[in-house]
């Protein structure tokens, strides 16, 4: 359940069975939570309250190497600002169906599937499909390649990378990918009132992305890196006074490394990181 922080499990229930040699499955479950923050839109320090309640269900069948999967899920959000005499109250709601086609085998792996999107409430209203279509093949021991492909809000996208995988010895792993990616604009940059950007364009990026992990008894040390050139890069700025809207940027450079290492002595567990992350707007 990640992305769901502040959110506590209320209802969970699983079914599941088989039918000859096609077995099935279904999830149903409900969350909802609160959380107070001490900062507000309006002033550091006064309280800010934040609540959300969704409900989800998946239904997954499967025989042999093809799956069909149906998710729906909607959710409702309320933003609550006090200050003093002053409050601002902000509701808004989420629903989405995705209706999803997977064929794996031990050489490749095929992922189809479209969504049907709605949001609503007091700042934002939309309604659009998702279509995304996704392709991975492994050419020999260690090296693959991915093609993916989506179509949202009027317009195609396009990515394609080569990654490696490479075990220098049996407790360290290197992963290397090197191409073309995307990121599709979401629904509130796009529709948010105010300050929501109808025009935006998705993100394009070039470049490499490397890592390298090695684990030895209680010990693990780890190394990651990100080089990569963005084209239409998306960045909430200030436009009408206080009002911000995410913009396009043409051409920025974006490098990001990071270095930990984790380790566990009895019923302790530690983790340190450090993080370097670099952005350069060659063309605004």
């Amino acid at each position: 359940m990640s992305g769901m922080d502040f959110s506590t499990l209320q209802f969970l229930q699983q079914y599941n069975g088989k039918i000859q040699r096609t077995k099935w499955s279904t999830d149903l479950w409900f969350t909802q939570g609160d959380k107070s923050n001490s900062g507000s839109i309006l002033a550091a320090g006064a309280p800010s309250v934040l609540e959300d309640v969704s409900i989800r269900s998946k239904t997954t069948i499967s025989k042999r190497r093809n799956k069909f999967t149906l998710f729906y899920g909607t959710e409702w959000q309320a933003y609550t600002d006090t200050l003093n005499a002053l409050n601002l109250a902000d509701t808004n709601t989420y629903s989405q169906l995705t209706a999803q086609y997977q064929h794996a085998d031990s050489i490749q792996n095929i992922v189809g599937e479209f969504s049907f999107l709605t949001a609503g409430g007091t700042s934002r209203q939309a309604l659009l499909g998702l279509g995304n279509l996704k392709y991975s093949r492994k050419l020999m021991d260690g090296v693959s390649v991915m093609v993916k492909s989506s179509y949202f809000n009027g317009r195609p996208y396009v990515a394609a990378a080569l990654r490696s995988e490479y075990n220098a010895w049996k407790p360290a792993r290197i992963q290397l990918s090197t191409g073309t990616y995307y990121r599709i604009p979401t629904m509130n940059e796009l529709f948010w009132n105010p300050g929501g950007n109808t025009d935006l364009e998705g993100e394009r990026s070039y470049g490499d992305k490397f890592s390298a992990k090695r684990s030895r008894s209680n010990h693990t040390l780890f190394f990651s890196t990100d080089q990569l050139f963005f084209n239409q890069l998306i960045k909430w700025t200030p436009t009408n006074g206080i009002i911000w809207s995410p913009q396009n940027l043409e051409n920025v450079y974006v490098s990001s490394s990071t270095l930990g290492s984790q380790s566990q002595f009895g019923g302790l567990k530690t983790e340190l990181s450090l993080t370097h992350q670099y952005n350069r707007v060659l063309q605004a």
